[in-house]
């Protein structure tokens, strides 16, 4: 039983690529925060494999993180058109295009994901956000209270927009108690 273990960590290694461990250091330069050394990890990997799915998606993460959701595009797009239905790789491009106020582009990403996942971590507020300013206050109203956040500027904008919806539905005193 031991050897077929061994046999079968050996041959779990052997399918890892040198793209793959360029990611995996990647990943951990991204979670130290030392984005450029991350990039330069995803860069070697995609050097190898130019479609590698992880390699794309950090990339954009690790712009994104940078504050440069312009330059996360290319990589985050690229990813969506091979892995379509990945729910992270669709977040994050709908977050890049939230965060250049490409509001038409990020919704569809956005309220895709929140029909199946509406507790995702503060997705609830980008689609409240994207719903109020279209003067859906009903529905941004929903999504503000089904959302969750652990961050708590996110968690602020919501109780701020939440009033702001509340407001224009006429429930001044409930907006008031929000904010």
């Amino acid at each position: 039983a031991l050897a077929a273990l061994i046999g079968a960590a050996d041959a779990a290694r052997a399918q890892l690529t040198e793209a793959d461990i360029f990611v995996a250091e990647g990943i951990l330069a991204l979670e130290d925060k030392k984005y450029d050394e991350a990039l330069g990890h995803f860069r070697l990997a995609l050097q190898r494999e130019a479609d590698h799915i992880e390699a794309l998606y950090y990339s954009g993460v690790a712009k994104m993180a940078q504050g440069k959701p312009a330059e996360a595009l290319p990589f985050l797009e690229q990813a969506r058109r091979k892995s379509p239905t990945d729910t992270s790789v669709a977040f994050q491009l709908g977050l890049a295009h939230f965060g250049l106020n490409q509001y038409d582009r990020a919704e569809p990403l956005l309220e895709e994901i929140f029909a199946r996942e509406p507790t995702l971590d503060s997705l609830g507020y980008y689609v409240g956000f994207i719903r109020h300013r279209k003067g859906q206050h009903q529905e941004a109203l929903r999504a503000f209270r089904a959302g969750r956040t652990t961050d708590p500027d996110i968690a602020q904008l919501t109780r701020f927009y939440t009033g702001l919806a509340l407001a224009q539905l006429g429930l001044p005193a409930q907006a008031a108690a929000e904010v």
